[in-house]
Parts: structure tokens; sequence; C-alpha cells
């Protein structure tokens, strides 16, 4: 009887790394980085109205009142790309997220944040509060050479709750579910004992 439960404990044990290793072969085109807001960083809140606008030449994604954004830009491939991140909370944590699909031949290499202090000038910009400017650099991989101009790329900022992004939430309470369901059907029905008790 203990062997029969060992050996279904494992097998479950051995699915599950299965379904995180697929997990992880999804989020191949996936790079990702974090950002800490400290407490003394200026927040100021913004007109609403702004979002997922393009002022004064950047674009710029806007999270008012919200834990989790994303949003497609059209990258020219080899040059930086620079999103403006306003609406920040402090002393908050957030992951970053730079996506792509397989079939654009293109990879993300350099990523990371600059804060820009308030009234300086970044990239022919001027704005009298600090900010917070995520960029990364799309290289193409393709051969023969890449043919389109500009290439989709997603970005995604999320917060980070108790060392876990607010957005994988609802897949771990899912993921803790069958896990918990499974273990309890295996408590009180033996698989291994109904399988024996079938072929005798």
């Amino acid at each position: 009887m203990r062997r029969g439960h060992s050996g279904s404990s494992y097998r479950w044990w051995r699915y599950a790394m299965v379904i995180l290793v697929l997990c992880r072969a999804c989020l191949a085109n996936t790079e990702t980085f974090n950002i800490y807001i400290p407490g003394d960083f200026p927040v100021k809140a913004m007109d609403t109205q702004q979002d997922d606008s393009i002022d004064h030449g950047l674009p710029r994604m806007v999270l008012h009142n919200i834990n989790y954004k994303m949003q497609r830009f059209d990258v020219v491939p080899g040059e930086a790309f620079y999103v403006q991140v306003d609406e920040l909370r402090q002393n908050e944590n957030y992951q970053v997220r730079i996506s792509w699909t397989a079939a654009d031949g293109v990879n993300v290499g350099d990523m990371g944040h600059v804060v820009v202090p308030h009234g300086a000038e970044f990239r022919g910009t001027v704005e009298e509060r600090a900010r917070v400017m995520v960029y990364f650099q799309v290289e193409a991989e393709a051969y023969p050479a890449l043919a389109a101009g500009r290439v989709p790329v997603h970005m995604a900022v999320v917060n980070i709750k108790m060392g876990i992004p607010v957005d994988l939430y609802s897949i771990a309470l899912y993921v803790l579910a069958v896990v918990g369901t499974a273990a309890y059907a295996i408590c009180r029905w033996d698989p291994y004992r109904a399988l024996k008790a079938e072929m005798l």
C-alpha cells in the first residue's frame, strides 16, 4: 500500500515538472527584469487621457490605478527603443517583460531602465517631473536579413507582491487547486490498488 502511494505521488510530481518545462518553453521569447521605485521617488499623478499616447516623441505607458499592463510597440531593429512608464507607486517592485514572436526572427539584447531627473533633457524631451524610462533593443537574427522595417514587440509592466507578479496569482491558485484535488483524490481512492484489483 505504501509503495502504491509513493509511486502515485512520484508520478504526479513528474507530471508537474513536465508542465513547468513546457511553460518555460512557451516563455522562450520573453525577457524580464525588475524595477524598484524608492520611497523618495517624486510620484505625480497625470491626466489619464495621455494614456498610451506618444507625447513629445516618446512612447508612453501609464499604470493609472492598475497593477498590470501590456502594450504593443512597433520597434525598428538595431535601434534602442525607449518607453516612458508613468504612475508607478513608491516602495514597490515591478517586473518588466519584453516578448516577441519567434516568427519575426529577432532577439532582444540590451535592456534596462533609466531614471531621468526633473527638468533634465532626455532624447529631445523635457518634463518638470522625474521620469522612468524602460529601454530595449531588438536585433535581427534571421537569414536572409529581416525585410520588415518594424517588428511588433509587447511590453508588460507588472506589480510584484510578496515576490510574485500579480498576474501569476490566478495561475498559482489554479495549480494549487488542481494539485490539491489530485492529492485528495489519491488519498481517498488509491488508483494502484484499484488497477491491481481489476487485473486480478
